[in-house]
């Protein structure tokens, strides 16, 4: 809206231009202030648009549906990783999150169940029983150390990796979380 109101100086030809935005702060506020005057404006310029793609003004629907996606991207997009990054552990000792690392391949875990319901009823041990030498090229298993100098304890990721072949003929994986965070100490 800013740009459509102030609009500036123009760089470019028919084919492809910037156009630089006068912006004005109290204006915009204002704007965000009163959203009335601000869905009159949205109205009339998707009425005839204000760019065009070879030649054709993008308006109507189209645009607004352009704007939407825009506005999706702003918020939910940060608001979502903001969701995901807070759910990885955070030292409350040094005011940072816990360093991450991925330690190097584990043999596949058959056994999911039993490895589940041994994590499920409070015992580690099958942590400690992970067997290292996986191959990142076929089955294996991730795990993912979780660690702050500032705290005796760490988190444990894991995930198995089950190898198959895609129609191009590439090596890809489906990814199993089979333990997120788990409390362990460090070491």
């Amino acid at each position: 809206m800013d740009l459509v109101i102030n609009a500036g100086k123009s760089i470019g030809d028919d084919h492809l231009g910037i156009t630089m935005s006068n912006i004005k702060i109290l204006q915009v506020l204002e704007l965000l202030l009163s959203p009335g005057v601000l869905f009159e404006l949205i109205g009339k310029i998707s009425e005839n648009g204000t760019w065009g793609i070879r030649g054709n003004a993008v308006s109507g629907v189209f645009l607004i549906g352009i704007w939407v996606i825009e506005t999706g991207m702003l918020l939910v997009l940060p608001l979502l990783q903001s969701t995901l990054q807070s759910q990885k552990p955070f030292c409350e000792v040094c005011g940072e999150w816990f360093k991450e690392e991925e330690l190097p391949p584990f043999q596949y875990i058959e056994d999911v169940q039993a490895f589940k319901s041994s994590l499920e009823n409070l015992e580690v041990s099958p942590l400690g029983a992970l067997k290292q030498g996986g191959s990142k090229e076929t089955d294996h298993c991730i795990v993912t150390r979780y660690s702050s100098p500032a705290n005796a304890q760490c988190y444990l990721s894991v995930h198995n990796k089950k190898a198959k072949v895609s129609d191009k003929g590439e090596v890809e994986f489906d990814d199993q979380p089979l333990a997120e965070y788990v409390l362990a100490k460090a070491g």
